[in-house]
């Protein structure tokens, strides 16, 4: 029988290689989920789209390869590639989506040009703001034809 410590859930971050706009992906890692290392790796691929097909390796923040479902740490953010290699950039990784963290020897992303306006909440339009309509005996004012 396998120890108990198989079996735990680990919650971890995973983000697309150089990608340093988006916040990663949140993923639980449970053994019941995925059987193998191969099911992770082909979920991962769904849920991140990668531009260049599906996921090859998961790297960690610093460079070092994941081999198996076994180096995965608990609350640990990850980096998935589609077989390039890793790009050292500072991914965006939020704790509890307090700051931005960057990896050792990087810079933090700088924020974007143009962050998503604010629309104004205005009130239902009325048509009891619109002029009374001219009365019927051509007392109104004409706005077209001759005057």
């Amino acid at each position: 029988m396998a120890a108990t410590e198989d079996f735990r859930s680990r919650k971890i971050r995973i983000f697309r290689n150089g990608d340093v706009f988006a916040p990663g992906k949140k993923l639980v890692v449970s053994p019941r989920v995925y059987r193998n290392y191969e099911q992770f790796l082909h979920n991962i691929s769904l849920e991140l789209n990668l531009l260049n097909g599906a996921v090859r390796r998961v790297y960690t923040l610093d460079g070092r390869a994941v081999r198996g479902l076994a180096d995965l740490c608990d609350g640990q953010s990850y980096v998935a590639t589609g077989g390039e290699q890793f790009k050292h950039v500072a991914y965006r990784v939020l704790d509890d989506d307090a700051a931005v963290v960057a990896p050792a020897g990087t810079q933090p992303a700088p924020p974007p040009l143009h962050p998503r306006p604010r629309l104004l909440r205005r009130g239902p339009l009325t048509l009891a703001a619109a002029p009374p309509p001219a009365a019927a005996g051509g007392h109104g004012q004409q706005i077209f034809g001759p005057g």
